[in-house]
Order: structure tokens, then sequence, then C-alpha cells
């Protein structure tokens, strides 16, 4: 009998053991690779900022700006290492950024931040050793429709403003989206998608309206922000003129 609860105690211990190391393995954190800069404001609202990788190199590296999806409604700027790495690996920096969402501020809120945010990296570009002319987007849902948007939008840029950034361009060489939409106007992608397409929550809140049924009966009083949005991709796209810019190689 002794020798069963010695056997057992021994037992105990041991899975006890297993356990905990398996336990601390489980939670060890896994090495993120840090921003260079960390939430660095390209505006005054507190989702104006940017994370920026700065990758090795020599000379000015090109930059890849990823723009997180999730409606214009949520989401987050936040990036894992398989996101960032590989690029890092061959010589691109990379950039993540939060913008306002439209729960607070409608369109053209969230677009008109990222083209900003662009203007900032630009204005940066000595200091973090960055190649103008090799600005890409990338990102998916409402990421990806700001991207093309900025991709195939006229320059922003204001030459005449006293605001250095206002001057830089908001121009970009190229972007690789996925998901992303063409249009925000309910009755152009209802015909195109059905009625159900309606139920996301991204169509209502871009112009505003906490519902589609809102979003429907003031038609009229949203229908030229979301028709211009809708023609500034989707002319561009057809004109070809959201290709890529010619830059120096």
């Amino acid at each position: 009998m002794k020798k069963n609860v010695v056997c057992l105690s021994i037992l105990c211990v041991a899975l006890s053991a297993t356990g905990l190391v398996g336990q601390d393995k489980k939670q060890t954190p896994q090495p993120q690779i840090a921003p260079t800069f960390a939430n660095v404001a390209y505006g005054e609202h507190e989702m104006q900022v940017i994370d920026f990788w700065q990758a090795e190199g020599d000379g000015p590296r090109p930059l890849l700006v990823y723009i997180h999806g999730g409606g214009w409604v949520a989401g987050d700027k936040a990036r894992r290492d398989a996101d960032v790495k590989p690029f890092l690996d061959k010589g691109i920096s990379y950039a993540s950024i939060n913008y306002r969402l439209t729960g607070e501020a409608p369109l053209p809120a969230p677009v008109h931040d990222a083209a900003r945010a662009i203007q900032f990296i630009r204005s940066k570009a000595d200091e973090w050793n960055i190649r103008k002319d090799r600005i890409a987007l990338t990102g998916g849902s409402a990421g990806a429709c700001t991207s093309m948007w900025l991709l195939c939008h006229d320059d922003l840029a204001d030459p005449d403003s006293s605001d250095p950034i206002a001057r830089e361009s908001t121009r970009v060489t190229a972007a690789a989206v996925t998901g992303g939409q063409t249009s925000i106007d309910p009755k152009v992608i209802e015909g195109w998608l059905g009625p159900n397409v309606l139920q996301h929550r991204m169509i209502n809140m871009a112009v505003g309206e906490p519902t589609i049924e809102g979003a429907l009966e003031n038609y009229d009083k949203h229908h030229d922000s979301t028709s211009s949005f809708h023609r500034s991709i989707m002319s561009a796209t057809m004109t070809r003129r959201c290709s890529c810019p010619t830059a120096a190689t």
C-alpha cells in the first residue's frame, strides 16, 4: 500500500511538471518585429496614427502601406510578423495606418485620412529613407476600397498650401488588394449583388446613417457623395487612369 502511494505521488509530480512545461511553452509569447516608429501621429485625431517598419538596404527603400479593412466601421492597423517580415527581407519598408471610422466621421473622412497619411509619409522620406516614387498600397475589403480610390483618384496635393505636408502628392505607384468594393451606392450594388448586400453596415454608415432604411430614405441627399465615389474608381478603371504612374527606375 505504501509503495502504491509513493508511486502515485511520483506520477502526480511528473504529470504536474509536464503540465507546467506545456503551459509555459504555450504561454511563451512569439517574438515580434517591433515597428521602427510606432503610433506616429499624422493628424490631430487619436485614430490618425501610423506604424512604420524601416527596411535595410542601400539607398532609399520602396514602401508598402497597409490600410486595414472592417467596412470603415471597425478594424485596426495591428500587424503580425508574418505580414511584415517578407517585405523587410526584400528590402521593402512597411507601414500600417489607422484612420477615423464612419461611426464618428462618415465619408470622405476615412479615405481622406489615408491620403493625408501618404502625404505625411512622403514628408518623412529623408528621415525614414523612403523612395517617394515607389509607394504601393495593400489591404482587404474597405482597405482595398480605399487603396483603389487613392490609386485611381487625381492627386490631392495642394501646391499653394502653407502646410508642407498638404503640398505632398497623394499618388501611389500600385495597389495589390483583395475583396474591395468598387461602389458603395446602394442602388448600384443592389443591382449587382442582390438585396442581401444592403445588410452590410458599411453601406449606410459610409454616409452617416445608422440604418440602411435611413440611407435609402435619404438617398438623394447622399447621392452626390456615393456616386462620385463610385465614379472615381469605375471611370478611372475603365479609362486606365489607375494604371501605375511612370516612375524612374
